[in-house]
């Protein structure tokens, strides 16, 4: 399989016209069936991490990991019963915005008990886990590198913890169901970019993730890239002018409405977060070195992510060290069944290719083109990085405003995950025409997922 680079994107490399035909239809169906296997294969996939995510759901393991689920299922409860939103108030962490629980609160029945609604949110929580994956596997049709495609489908599908975070009872889960939703639409509008419809569905997948958390407000960023695509077969500026008034008349109600709802009488200040400041989870770390500190071997020993004391602080204040440790296993403890540690141990190595293939990603998008005259500047691939550097920008403003561990979680970074994902994949094509590296790479994402796979096994069977 020869490809190579074009217009930001991987195109597979056609038969010369000058080749005689008897040798030009041989290489056609043989590639024809080639491309059959492959999409089979990712079929498969498919079918395996929605069968995963079902019984991960159906054998109730899902309630060992819910993040602040108490929280969560209470502010539905109110939104249940009062029919509007909740005052700002500590008993509901902050407030939320309100698109998930106004989704959630016809499955809330008033007259069952509490573990009965946790039983009626957390389907919710699978099938919007089902949508985003879906998104995800529709949008690879738009990519024209099939280990772009593999890699970015492996890191979202089989990620141990996005697998556990499958059946959550909150707001996160349909945070990523936006960030795939707009990584959808961009990669449509990237292809067909003169139909409006993919414009639009792009804006209304902004502003649903503005109305599902805070933090959506990063997909905004891709805003540029979004008008200057579409306005390139526009024959005057009116057009994107007119885009760009509505956009900015829907983002300043949004901002009027969070401002609103954020506003407390009593104090009389804006509210729009609430941490708990426990003496184990503060973050006395000299900042410079929480943020630029990784130690990978101290994560192997530890094998886990916990904001207790189970886990050595060289991880808990090492901000790359634990979004990494999080984004693969969540903030659960394995160190007490060694047979499960072996098995996270197996997922932090195997998961290096995907530092590796961010790592390329930067370099690449970086370099690739220039960025003058100003045109350049407008590339897929520069607004991935930018999407991928505001989410983590976003995170480090959250930490730094309150210090606390669970503050960087790689949870909050759900908007940006297709995003990420889309970095890793691009990054394992930087050597396309290299069949070693190629071969490599696909060597890597099977033990990745053999990892993964062992570990959620071994969960199941032994807890």
């Amino acid at each position: 399989m020869n490809d190579r680079f074009v217009n930001d994107r991987f195109v597979e490399v056609k038969p010369s016209p000058i080749a005689p035909a008897r040798q030009e239809q041989p290489i056609f169906h043989s590639r024809t069936k080639h491309n059959r296997l492959l999409w089979r294969g990712l079929w498969v996939l498919f079918i395996v991490a929605l069968s995963i995510r079902f019984y991960h759901l159906a054998s109730h393991h899902w309630s060992a990991y819910v993040h602040d689920g108490a929280s969560h299922a209470a502010y539905v409860g109110y939104v249940r019963v009062h029919l509007r939103l909740p005052p700002v108030d500590d008993d509901f962490e902050y407030p939320q915005q309100p698109l998930y629980y106004l989704l959630a609160a016809p499955f809330y029945n008033t007259h069952q008990n509490w573990d009965q609604n946790w039983d009626n949110l957390a389907p919710l929580g699978f099938c919007i886990s089902a949508a985003s994956l879906t998104l995800v596997f529709l949008s690879l049709r738009y990519l024209s590198s099939w280990l772009l495609r593999y890699g970015i489908f492996v890191f979202l599908a089989f990620t141990p913890a996005f697998v556990l975070a499958s059946s959550c009872i909150g707001n996160d889960g349909l945070g990523f169901f936006f960030g795939a939703f707009c990584f959808y639409c961009i990669l449509r509008l990237n292809r067909s970019p003169g139909t409006a419809r993919h414009f639009i569905m792009a804006i209304g997948a902004l502003l649903g993730a503005l109305l599902t958390k805070l933090n959506g407000i990063v997909l905004l960023l891709a805003l540029p890239w979004l008008l200057w695509r579409r306005a390139r077969f526009d024959s005057s500026w009116k057009p994107t002018v007119t885009r760009l008034a509505v956009v900015v008349l829907l983002v300043t109600l949004w901002a009027c409405g969070v401002l609103y709802r954020g506003w407390n009488p009593g104090s009389r200040q804006f509210v729009f977060a609430h941490a708990w400041m426990w003496d184990a989870m503060k973050i006395n770390e000299n900042r410079l070195v929480f943020w630029l500190r990784f130690d990978l071997s101290n994560l192997i020993l530890a094998g886990q992510t916990t904001t207790t004391a189970g886990t050595p602080d060289e991880v808990r204040f090492s901000f790359p060290s634990w979004e990494y440790g999080n984004m693969l296993l969540g903030e659960y403890g394995y160190a007490d069944d060694p047979v499960l540690l072996f098995c996270t141990r197996q997922v932090i190595v195997a998961g290096t290719y995907l530092l590796f293939g961010l790592a390329f990603f930067i370099f690449i998008t970086l370099l690739s083109r220039p960025i003058w005259p100003w045109q350049n500047i407008f590339s897929l691939s520069r607004t991935v990085l930018l999407l991928i550097v505001g989410s983590t920008c976003l995170v480090l403003a959250f930490v730094y405003s309150d210090p606390v561990m669970c503050n960087a979680d790689f949870r909050y970074q759900n908007f940006a995950l297709p995003w990420i994902g889309y970095g890793i994949g691009r990054g394992l094509c930087a050597f396309p025409r290299s069949s070693v590296w190629r071969y490599t790479m696909v060597g890597f994402m099977v033990l990745y997922v053999y990892a993964s796979l062992c570990l959620l096994t071994a969960l199941y069977i032994r807890r």
